[in-house]
């Protein structure tokens, strides 16, 4: 079927070349157009619809109406429809979504990594993989599952052209199922670095990231971002030949949603493409965190104290079997409303310190809103804190 409206839609109006006024082609040219190309139609009034009947020799060439339409327009000329711009009564501004891609790439950028683009049809075979029916190669038969197979094979391809190692992201959709019955489309960003080897400082020689330097990475992103995450092992049986089995972690969001995977490159595909083995990949799902920036609350802030800080360092000994997140607590609550941080500074364990104890190193920090604090005071609140971490964990105060 062929409507007359879709036509005139696609197509636009003509310019007449006596009167110079623009009007819509008629339905007897289109009609005419129709026996010029020997096909069979039939105008229906009523619904200016015409039923046409496509000949042999060009069923695999004309398939929809929109290739019926490009047909009418190469006849009567594509220069002879008039152009004209579209009258614009207010001035675009971004989306959401559009908005939440500048705020990635802004941060991803800050870390040094580059934007990459790439082909979404590849050549995977899973079971979960979406074939063509009718690829113009075998390189590009199926639809892409994930991101991360081809940001390892450019960087591969960079280091045999000779250049360094490639550390970037890239937007992309991926695809799974049946495209037939039911299949799922998801937009993901994914990313690839490390590898190469970066001086901490002048005077010691260049070191590669560490997993826990490379999840620190990832955890200062979201930092910037303002979202909090959660990490835990993998569940995700997908990745299971790309990343390594032990230095892999999935992430959720605060709400236990899914928002994806981190980890070092698997050995076996760091091998096959040449790779270093302490390379990092990520993948992470787009439209979670867009609503996790639509959902969360709005961001509160407190006046600045213009009252000096007091820090204060306290040292003790204490069971490894206790977490600290406990020791923090037990402070805040038994510390005044003007202790406003409290930092882990170091841990030690050696030879002397006892197997099954740890010595811990904080600092905490006391500022007032409301006026200048007393370092008599301070001494006060802190002999108070000691009692309360002997009394609740028998910690060992450490002078």
């Amino acid at each position: 079927m062929l409507n007359y409206a879709n036509v005139i839609e696609i197509l636009g109006p003509v310019q007449n070349p006596i009167t110079k006024e623009t009007e819509n082609i008629s339905p007897g040219q289109i009609t005419g157009y129709l026996k010029r190309l020997d096909f069979e139609s039939s105008f229906n009034v009523k619904t200016t619809e015409w039923k046409v009947q496509i000949p042999k020799a060009r069923i695999d060439d004309l398939e929809r109406e929109i290739d019926l339409i490009e047909e009418i327009g190469r006849l009567h000329g594509f220069n002879n429809f008039v152009t004209n711009l579209p009258t614009v009564s207010r001035v675009g501004k971004e989306d959401f979504s559009y908005q939440i891609r500048k705020k990635l790439t802004s941060c991803f950028i800050n870390e040094g990594l580059n934007e990459l683009m790439q082909y979404s049809l590849v050549n995977e075979k899973t079971d979960t993989t979406i074939r063509l029916i009718n690829p113009l190669t075998n390189d590009c038969s199926t639809l892409r599952t994930s991101l991360l197979p081809n940001l390892t094979k450019i960087v591969s391809d960079n280091l045999k052209q000779g250049n360094k190692l490639l550390e970037g992201f890239e937007y992309g959709h991926v695809f799974e199922g049946d495209l037939k019955t039911n299949y799922q489309e998801l937009e993901v960003v994914s990313g690839i670095f490390g590898g190469t080897k970066i001086k901490q400082t002048w005077d010691e020689p260049g070191q590669t990231l560490s997993w826990f330097e490379g999840k620190g990475k990832i955890n200062s992103l979201f930092t910037k971002l303002n979202i909090p995450i959660l990490w835990q092992p993998i569940t995700n049986s997908k990745y299971q030949t790309m990343l390594h089995p032990y230095r892999t972690a999935e992430l959720l969001l605060s709400n236990n949603q899914y928002l994806g995977v981190f980890g070092q490159i698997h050995p076996i595909l760091a091998k096959k493409y040449n790779l270093p083995a302490d390379v990092f990949l990520f993948e992470f799902n787009l439209d979670n965190i867009r609503d996790e920036f639509q959902n969360r609350k709005l961001t509160l802030y407190q006046p600045y104290s213009s009252y000096p800080k007091i820090t204060k360092d306290l040292s003790f000994v204490v069971d490894r079997t206790i977490p600290f997140s406990n020791i923090e607590k037990t402070l805040l609550t038994n510390g005044p409303e003007y202790l406003t941080q409290i930092e882990l500074l170091d841990e030690y364990r050696g030879v002397s310190i006892p197997d099954h104890q740890t010595s811990l190193c904080i600092q905490l920090t006391f500022q007032s809103s409301e006026k200048t604090l007393i370092t008599k005071d301070i001494e006060e609140i802190l002999i108070k804190l000691q009692l309360a971490l002997e009394a609740n964990y028998n910690v060992l105060v450490r002078i």
